[in-house]
């Protein structure tokens, strides 16, 4: 399948020198990189990270400000600006 990506200039430059060095097409050579970084991705340990539904408690003990939902960041960046 044919596609347009950019690269940086100076990538692309040193993905050709290997192309050529190996008696490859860039394309073979994309495709090999991508194949790996997709294949390494997959073999990560996921880091995705759920708050549970529980009680947050700040310095004081007092939780949260009523009205300020914990679970949204911009919420919570809002609440630390009014302060």
């Amino acid at each position: 399948m044919r596609t347009t990506v950019s690269i940086d200039d100076h990538l692309l430059a040193e993905v050709k020198l290997v192309a050529a060095r190996e008696h490859a097409t860039l394309g073979t050579i994309v495709d090999a990189a991508l194949r790996s970084w997709l294949a390494a991705r997959e073999s990560r340990p996921r880091t995705d990270f759920v708050w549970s539904d529980v009680a947050v408690e700040g310095l004081d003990g007092q939780g949260v400000r009523p009205g300020v939902d914990w679970r949204s960041n911009a919420a919570v960046l809002a609440a630390m600006e009014e302060s």
